[in-house]
């Protein structure tokens, strides 16, 4: 429906596959040609982004220590830099002024109140929410996270062994995949960039059925458990809100 046609989801796919690629071919390009060993490393971790939304990239940042992109950030100008910086100074600034002006026109009795609504927020936020947090982001994902990059290890290890085993398969053209074209890992593969890399060697030789076993368990979802456990927060907050305003 956001398309209007399969033809035009194919096309955005396409277009989005270049952009990534072209930044993948930067980043592959920095690191010289004396470092085959961490372009190869890149290269690999690359196609494993390609299998996982950004929360699930975030655990494996966080648990397995994959750096997806380790290039030097991107130069900003100074001038938005600084605007940036005055604007976030300057709002905190009035902020604070209007909290001030605020509490004396309003007397000690409803700052007090807001205080203490303040202060049970921050011992709610320190004791339970970020506990919540926690066991969620950093034990329950890791169980939705760890299936799927079993099915990644065993694709690119079967067919490294299959690479290395013939030699004959080294010099084989390479099977036609449609995950060939939309992955752009693999199409920087294809580029002079990975023309010595073992990496790229592997990548030009994932067929679409490896892409599928790839993605095998990728919309593993975190428990009911948790989800309801989100909720109530939301249920608890709309409950209030209905029965204030009946009163």
């Amino acid at each position: 429906l956001f398309y209007g046609s399969a033809r035009r989801k194919l096309e955005a796919k396409l277009r989005q596959s270049r952009r990534r690629q072209e930044e993948i071919h930067a980043v592959l390009e920095n690191k010289g040609e004396l470092e085959l060993k961490n372009k190869d490393k890149s290269l690999i971790q690359f196609f494993v982004q390609e299998h996982f939304n950004t929360f699930k990239q975030y655990i494996l940042r966080f648990h397995y220590g994959i750096i997806f992109n380790d290039a030097t950030a991107p130069l900003v100008h100074p001038l938005p830099w600084l605007v940036s910086w005055a604007v976030l100074v300057l709002g905190l600034v009035f902020f604070l002024y209007w909290v001030l002006m605020w509490s004396v026109s309003s007397g000690g009795a409803t700052v007090t109140s807001w205080a203490l609504n303040f202060a049970i927020i921050i011992v709610q936020d320190l004791t339970i929410v970020q506990f919540l947090q926690i066991f969620a982001i950093h034990v329950l994902s890791v169980f939705s996270v760890r299936p799927q990059l079993k099915y990644i290890q065993q694709v690119l290890k079967n067919t490294a062994v299959a690479l290395m085993q013939s030699a004959a398969a080294a010099n084989a053209p390479e099977e036609l995949s449609v995950f060939q074209f939309l992955s752009p890992s693999s199409r920087v593969a294809r580029m002079l960039v990975g023309e010595n890399l073992l990496s790229a060697q592997i990548l030009r030789r994932i067929s679409d059925y490896d892409a599928k076993m790839c993605r095998t368990n990728n919309d593993l979802r975190l428990a009911v458990f948790v989800t309801l456990l989100l909720s109530v927060p939301l249920l608890v907050a709309f409950v209030s809100e209905s029965v204030a305003e009946s009163f």
